[in-house]
């Protein structure tokens, strides 16, 4: 999959492409979320975020709801990292500092890429 050759998965972690018409492309903002048993909220979060990004890439953390499904059928979804494994969870509450965005820059182009809940917070 074009651009996730580096990118280091532990064991029982996979990538899986969903709206593969995102690919490839160059974007400037990316949502990034990690994700366990949302399936409550997750479809109003990911339409509320979707207007505000290019794509998003979530980590779902072994959930055993239909958080999954959700995000496959989401239109702004470009991939999915999941774990059959639970993880540590959330690491603390992020601050609205920037400190949890982090901007790169490939093909001379920038792309900004920001955790959807600093996002949703901090608007």
């Amino acid at each position: 999959m074009p651009g996730t050759r580096s990118w280091q998965l532990r064991d029982g972690e996979q990538i899986i492409a969903y709206n593969t018409s995102l690919l490839g492309h160059k974007h400037f903002l990316i949502g990034i979320t990690r994700v366990r048993n949302e399936a409550l909220i997750l479809r109003d979060t990911l339409d509320y975020v979707g207007k505000h990004v290019d794509a998003i890439v979530a980590y779902d953390d072994a959930s055993t709801d239909r958080t999954l499904e959700i995000l496959s059928e989401h239109p702004k979804v470009a991939l999915i990292v999941t774990s059959r494994f639970v993880g540590s969870g959330h690491r603390g509450t992020p601050d609205c500092r920037g400190s949890t965005s982090r901007t790169f820059a490939a093909d001379g182009a920038r792309t900004v890429a920001v955790r959807l809940d600093v996002l949703l917070r901090c608007g």
